[in-house]
């Protein structure tokens, strides 16, 4: 058994989670590729049971066709999404995916698939509408690696941060008036530090430089547009732009978090105690994965999470603290507060948090039942 894995020519979050580390710690033979060739021979597919495609199978107009040669030769298509195919017209990708048919795209890759693997039972549904032989292999975490190693890092205050990629402006929206509060709150002065990880530089094709746009919008939430920062040199460092400067930020009430890469950003959760996971309520939102959850519980934080799917999947009473959907406006206030002065409370959270998914999420446990799937169609 030789599959045929189709990457991508970007290495992303998405390549890490659903491809890298499964395939990587998967006792099957692979063979990875950027992207589909199109000079790939007959002889050289003829060597592979299957090939596996991941989000979408956009091969410029040929994909019946191509899907269509490899069954001729006795191969199967295995197909990985991880993510709804219709966004919310408030979504920032909305305009581009319905430019690109991307909907169409996706719809075309589920008919044509042989076998499909997915994060949730809540996507699975939705996938059945085109495709009945779909499995859930949930997102998982190699414990091993160097980025999931834990760091007693010190810091005197306690530190809430939110790590998360980009496009979720609307979730950030749904807390940052309550984090506000906090900073007007006198009972819990000098208590706490808030940071937003994921900053980078982005180089336009004229050579200029600038802060990546969302990451800017998403401090400006957190900072009340930066009139929170009392201290003028480090208003002048976030107002700069500049990478330098980070040992400015250890002891202040807000803290900016550099972006790393897929096979780093896992350590920024050692420069955090309390993860903030808000989500906006939407069909979309709720055919995504618990992962936020996942990561830090094998970094052994504290979480305040939106009581919403797919986040409660995982998350209950016993694990986080939970903000419903319909209090919004007072509940991250009151729980950003509670872990403050409730450090027992935190701890017992946090110990709950990481029970619950070391064995569960690991990427060994996960990989017990992809193996099962692929030899049941790949024997």
């Amino acid at each position: 058994m030789k599959i045929l894995v189709i990457t991508s020519e970007r290495t992303t979050g998405l390549n890490y989670h659903r491809q890298i580390v499964p395939f990587s710690n998967l006792d099957i033979e692979i063979h990875a590729c950027q992207k589909w060739d199109d000079n790939f021979t007959d002889d050289f597919l003829k060597d592979f049971s299957c090939v596996s495609f991941l989000r979408s199978i956009d091969l410029k107009g040929k994909t019946k066709e191509i899907v269509d040669r490899l069954h001729r030769l006795g191969l199967k298509i295995h197909f990985d999404i991880d993510d709804y195919w219709l966004l919310p017209s408030s979504h920032p990708l909305y305009k581009g995916y319905k430019d690109g048919k991307v909907q169409e795209q996706v719809i075309e890759a589920l008919t044509l698939s042989d076998f499909i693997t997915t994060t949730t039972k809540h996507l699975a549904i939705r996938i059945e509408e085109y495709n009945k032989n779909v499995y859930v292999l949930r997102n998982a975490i190699n414990p091993e690696e160097e980025q999931w190693q834990i760091e007693d890092i010190k810091n005197d205050k306690l530190r809430f941060g939110y790590i998360a990629g980009v496009h979720h402006n609307k979730d950030v929206e749904l807390m940052h008036e309550n984090i506000h509060k906090v900073f007007k709150d006198r009972t819990i002065l000098d208590k706490y530090q808030f940071s937003v990880a994921g900053f980078n530089i982005n180089v336009y094709p004229d050579g200029t430089k600038r802060m990546n746009a969302y990451y800017k919008y998403v401090e400006q939430l957190f900072t009340k547009d930066y009139k929170l920062i009392k201290d003028k040199e480090y208003k002048e460092y976030l107002l700069s732009n500049a990478p330098e400067g980070n040992e400015l930020t250890f002891d202040k009430e807000y803290r900016r978090l550099w972006g790393l890469d897929c096979f780093k950003y896992g350590k920024l959760y050692n420069l955090i105690d309390v993860s903030l996971v808000p989500l906006k309520q939407n069909m979309f939102s709720a055919c995504k994965s618990e992962l936020k959850l996942i990561e830090a519980g094998f970094m052994k934080k504290a979480v305040i999470v939106s009581n919403v799917k797919p986040y409660n999947i995982l998350a209950d009473s016993t694990n986080a603290l939970l903000v419903n959907a319909n209090r919004n406006e007072i509940d991250w206030f009151i729980n950003i507060r509670k872990m403050i002065n409730e450090p027992n409370l935190r701890e017992d959270l946090t110990e709950q948090l990481y029970e619950d998914v070391k064995d569960k999420y690991h990427i060994k446990t996960v990989n017990v039942e992809r193996k099962q799937i692929f030899e049941k169609w790949l024997s």
